[in-house]
């Protein structure tokens, strides 16, 4: 079998260690891998990942040109403890944020990072926990916490929701624009109407959940993508779970983000194909679909498209090539956008000459 090529380039310098464990965490993105710094094509993405293990490395003895992968925000430190990073890292690099990388539990979080970069998946990083208030508002607050810290942005309703809104529309809204669930699958949990309507979402939407099953609950074994802990522990409304259940319930997130993602957006393609059977159709990275039959290209866009998204498309739309004067569609699901939202992106459409449509409706138009 022919080995795939590579367009997005990885390059380790520095004192590089777990790049076999990052290479198999990336083994579904054949078009991603590592690359010698005297072989980067100019014209393909690349990312330097500059690793610091040792005081030699803060002296860049190989003389790359670090102030220049600065500038362009082409690098990034990796270390394994914040402490070593002024001792470790070259000044050049002092501005650009690290990633710290103790050990092999954090390459799934790496992966993100580099996913995130070469645009493989949006950069969103919600997470909405679903939970019975009377059981597991603890945990839920737990969990929150130990997600802001992760820099993820976890909707939490009893915090998020404003005051005088519609509070259906806005947990809807949260709901399409996350990229992942978490379940708290607590006892009573499935006799509340509001929390089974959220599992019915995700399980309509593709919706990566991670399920937290606790004591005396049934699994609920219909969500299509789901990943399931299951924990000996009566559930209480104050009661909390050790810091290790934390930790895993967390990790779990964090692999479940670009499965999910990924799930999602062929999911769209596999509807636009559907969509616009009988046309000529070609599907690219980003999951992006060009239509040659009506000059038309779609970028989908599995969660809420905000003004950055919509320029990221935009331009890789337009490094197509051969697609000179192909109209541009970026598309969504819409049936569960807040209104001042929708009316947002019907503004930027008479603004912009990317137009953003509502997947449910004629996207051949």
């Amino acid at each position: 079998m022919r080995k795939a090529k590579i367009h997005y380039q990885i390059v380790p310098v520095g004192t590089p260690y777990l790049i076999s464990e990052l290479g198999n965490s990336l083994n579904g993105y054949p078009s991603i891998g590592f690359m010698d710094t005297h072989r980067v094509n100019r014209n393909d993405p690349v990312l330097y990942l500059y690793y610091g293990q040792t005081a030699g490395d803060k002296s860049n003895p190989k003389g790359y040109p670090l102030s220049a992968w600065a500038k362009n925000g082409s690098s990034m430190a990796v270390l394994k403890n914040a402490d070593d990073f002024y001792s470790f890292i070259p000044e050049e690099l002092h501005k650009i944020n690290a990633f710290f990388l103790p050990d092999a539990s954090g390459i799934e979080s790496l992966k993100n990072v580099i996913l995130t970069y070469f645009g493989f998946i949006e950069s969103t990083r919600k997470v909405f926990l679903s939970y019975c208030r009377a059981e597991a508002t603890a945990i839920a607050n737990q969990l929150f916490d130990g997600l802001c810290r992760r820099k993820y942005r976890p909707f939490l309703d009893s915090y998020i929701v404003p005051y005088g809104v519609n509070f259906q529309e806005h947990l809807h809204h949260e709901l399409a624009d996350c990229e992942v669930m978490v379940l708290l699958n607590t006892p009573g949990f499935a006799s509340r109407p509001w929390c089974m309507e959220e599992v019915d979402y995700a399980k309509k939407n593709n919706l990566g959940v991670i399920q937290v099953v606790f004591m005396n609950a049934e699994p609920i074994n219909t969500l299509p993508t789901c990943d399931m802990v299951t924990y000996n522990v009566k559930a209480k409304k104050n009661g909390k779970l050790d810091n290790l259940k934390i930790k895993e319930i967390l990790e779990l997130v964090e692999r479940m983000r670009a499965k999910s993602l990924r799930y999602r957006k062929q999911a769209m393609c596999n509807r636009i194909g559907f969509e616009c059977d009988g046309d000529e159709l070609e599907q690219k990275d980003y999951g992006i679909v060009i239509n040659k039959s009506r000059s038309q290209i779609y970028y989908p866009c599995v969660t809420i498209p905000s003004s950055p998204i919509i320029q990221k498309a935009e331009s890789r739309m337009r490094s197509i090539p051969d697609t000179d004067g192909f109209n541009l569609r970026v598309l969504f699901d819409a049936d569960s956008c807040r209104s001042d939202i929708a009316g947002h992106i019907e503004w930027l459409n008479h603004h912009l000459s990317v137009h953003t449509l509502d997947i449910n409706k004629d996207i051949k138009s």
